[in-house]
């Protein structure tokens, strides 16, 4: 309607605390629920966890629009980055915040979800609202914002409005847990291996049911609630396809990958830098799981020959001075007819041209793109939601990957879908 001011669902300090695959799952679901409530959604800056990946000297925040292309995901909803919000906001300063808040006022407002089926649905139901008051709904998944959330609770006597767990959005472990759902419902089963996958599906959402007004009822019927549930989902597969990186990052990709020529990429999830006990695989053990590739290997470069080049299998890591320390031993292990490259040879590659290598998340994030853009083939190790962000973008654009040990499972594997199996 002409004249009605734009509302906005701001998300603040952080997406998530935890690593970039776990912030993108967060972000697919607060991009389903400000598209499904007409709202604009504003953005934190994206940061990696110095246990992550080699520390740099300094924390790394980069803006979201320094690591995405906002405007691919237009279609779905407006995206910007928080710092173009106009108001003063206090959008750092967590302790001001309850989980959800109105910060049209001088200070923020907490703001009670309504008692519906789940948090996300609450929150559907919320931001949903036309009231001048909630133009502006913030969100704080932090553990002080939560305190403050409770606080408000036990201060007014709306024990329904408060009966909800935390008030606060699910993790949205999408590519530790639901890759296998988010992907491969409604797609027929697998080709068999190196057959050209089948076509891509957008997944736009179909009209629902009972349609999503700013007046949701507040007594959801199992039924309407299932119904707006799978919205949500099919606004993420949407938004899962619509993923671009900004182009900075993408042209130092493309640099890097002219340096390449034709290549195969390898993730490995190596333990944080900080605690060796963490998921993931220790760097010694490396050689012998790229032995257990190398049949692949080697027929991915006799099914290449004929274009005259050298199989490059390029090996990607949250650790990649680790990787480089065994360059040597996974050399050895793939044989002569493949030579392994990683982060390390491929930017000392560009010394001299200008080149800065940065560290720290944007450099992870180049490296990402360029497993994304593997010609060839993409191999993805176990342990790592990085890896399975690189498969889910890599499906949209139809190029092939696979499991590791051994390569011979497509990855996502739609069989275990078909079979009932929806587990990870």
């Amino acid at each position: 309607m002409a004249g009605t001011p734009e509302r906005f669902f701001i998300v603040y300090p952080l997406l998530h605390s935890s690593g970039f695959g776990n912030q993108m799952g967060m972000l697919l679901q607060h991009l389903a629920i400000a598209a499904r409530s007409g709202r604009t959604l504003a953005l934190p800056p994206f940061h990696q966890p110095s246990s992550h990946r080699e520390a740099r000297a300094a924390p790394e925040l980069l803006e979201a629009d320094s690591v995405l292309n906002l405007t691919a995901l237009s279609p779905i909803a407006r995206v910007l980055p928080s710092r173009q919000l106009a108001a003063p906001l206090h959008l750092h300063s967590a302790g001001m915040h309850a989980t959800f808040s109105s910060l049209g006022a001088t200070s923020p407002t907490p703001l009670f979800l309504p008692a519906a089926g789940s948090t996300p649905l609450a929150a559907l139901q919320l931001l949903a609202s036309t009231a001048l008051s909630h133009r502006l709904v913030g969100y704080c998944h932090l553990l002080v914002c939560r305190q403050r959330m409770r606080r408000a609770c036990r201060r007014v006597a709306r024990r329904a409005s408060c009966a909800l767990r935390r008030h606060t959005l699910p993790n949205n472990y999408l590519f530790a847990h639901r890759l296998l759902e988010m992907l491969c419902v409604g797609r027929p089963p697998p080709s068999p291996l190196n057959a050209p996958l089948p076509p891509a599906v957008l997944y736009t959402p179909p009209p629902p049911s009972a349609p999503l007004t700013p007046t949701l009822p507040s007594n959801m019927n199992e039924p309407l609630l299932r119904a707006t549930a799978a919205l949500l989902d099919h606004v993420q597969r949407e938004a899962l396809g619509r993923l671009v990186l900004a182009e900075g990052l993408r042209a130092r990709a493309r640099a890097l990958a002219r340096v390449l020529g034709r290549y195969a990429a390898v993730h490995v999830r190596l333990p944080d830098v900080a605690d060796a006990a963490t998921k993931g695989i220790n760097a010694s053990e490396l050689p012998a799981l790229l032995r257990a590739l190398a049949p692949r290997l080697r027929a991915h470069a006799r099914h290449d020959g004929a274009r005259g080049g050298r199989l490059v299998l390029y090996v990607a890591s949250n650790r990649p001075n680790a990787i480089a320390g065994v360059r040597g031993a996974l050399q050895a292990a793939v044989g002569a007819t493949v030579t392994v490259q990683d982060w390390r040879g491929v930017t000392d590659a560009k010394h001299g041209t200008g080149w800065v290598v940065h560290g720290g998340l944007r450099d992870a994030l180049v490296e990402h793109e360029l497993c994304v853009q593997a010609p060839i083939a993409f191999y993805g190790s176990a342990f790592s939601t990085w890896a399975n962000l690189i498969v889910a973008r890599r499906w949209s654009a139809l190029r092939p990957s696979y499991a590791m040990p051994g390569g011979h499972s497509q990855l996502p594997d739609c069989a275990q879908v078909h079979r009932g199996n929806r587990g990870p």
